[in-house]
């Protein structure tokens, strides 16, 4: 079969790139004011594969100072790290008839443009899906389980979330649990705490409101129900077989940079029962989690490998100023 040249080639990368934009800019402001800043999505190109960012660590030289002293005092020396983020490389190849699109009355442009926003929608998806996959498997880190140095994840396995789950992780970040700007849930655990504060018989109108309003309270803040496959963990034959991942977020908890905006190309293709338009896309985003660095040496890694917990490291001293909490409960 012959192979199409540049003389082939009808480029709508405009059309693409409107539809495309409308979309991601759309989405960008909605997500961006829904979490409160607890996850931040930004366009930002750069270079390589990954991005590091260098910090001062935490430290303790801070001295009583004597007025009527003129005594030498040796200096402390600083130290410094950094923070990797890694970059994620994905793509797309679809094809349509052209008669397909005359049948439902829409120009090329038009599907183009069409195009553009759907296949936005499912790159923040998709970003989205990383982002989550990144965060379980750094908080899979022995350091961060129950029962470990820097404890952040609290263990409600025995049932569904109840409104004292809520209270009892909190008190892992101590005096810093005001840093907390988000509940991320997904929907089955959002509706399994309503149902269980719905039957509450206390006389603190939990019940009450939550029939009324709609809601369920969580502490005066903000719950995010995305049903990310992240959240959820497929325990086998374990008991429970089931069990959910939900994340009290501070602020910048997580990062996602579209790194690389889209490269597209379409070429319309003869030589087939029809004339088909074919669409190839890539692109590339960046994701970060506050304080703790991707330090593995597999680059563009994928979903299952960012929430592989050996490919993380907790960089930051204090667990304080780590990303937040995790839950685990049925």
């Amino acid at each position: 079969m012959a192979i199409g040249s540049q003389s082939n080639m009808v480029i709508y990368q405009d059309q693409f790139y409107s539809g495309f934009i409308e979309a991601v800019d759309t989405n960008l402001e909605v997500f961006n004011a829904a979490s409160r800043g607890a996850i931040t999505l930004t366009t930002m190109e750069h270079r390589g594969q990954q991005k590091e960012r260098a910090f001062f660590l935490k430290h303790s030289n801070i001295y009583h100072r004597d007025p009527t002293s003129t005594s030498v005092r040796t200096p402390t020396s600083m130290s410094a790290d950094d923070v990797k983020s890694i970059k994620v490389k994905k793509g797309a190849y679809d094809s349509f008839t052209l008669d397909s699109f005359v049948d439902q009355g829409i120009s090329i442009e038009e599907a183009v443009f069409l195009y553009g926003k759907a296949t936005a929608e499912n790159i923040m998806e998709q970003w989205r899906d990383s982002a989550f996959s990144s965060i379980v498997g750094a908080y899979d880190l022995a350091a961060l389980q129950a029962g470990g140095a820097d404890e952040l994840v609290f263990d409600a396995t025995d049932g569904t979330l109840e409104s004292s789950d809520l209270i009892n992780a909190m008190k892992l970040l101590g005096d810093k649990s005001s840093k907390v700007r988000l509940w991320v849930m997904h929907s089955a655990v959002y509706y399994s705490l309503m149902g269980n504060q719905q039957a509450s018989t206390t006389a603190d109108g939990v019940a009450d409101m939550t029939i009324m309003e709609g809601s369920v309270a969580t502490m005066g803040i903000p719950v995010l129900v995305v049903d990310a496959p992240a959240l959820v963990n497929d325990n086998g034959s374990a008991s429970p077989a089931t069990t959910y991942n939900t994340f009290a977020l501070t602020s910048d908890a997580i990062t996602v940079e579209e790194s690389q905006i889209p490269r597209v190309l379409t070429e319309e293709k003869t030589g087939l029962d029809n004339l088909v338009l074919a669409i190839q896309s890539e692109w590339s985003y960046t994701i970060g989690l506050k304080g703790i660095s991707y330090e593995s040496a597999t680059k563009n890694p994928t979903d299952s490998q960012l929430g592989t917990s050996s490919n993380w490291s907790k960089i930051f001293t204090s667990k304080k100023d780590l990303p937040g909490i995790m839950i685990e409960s049925q």
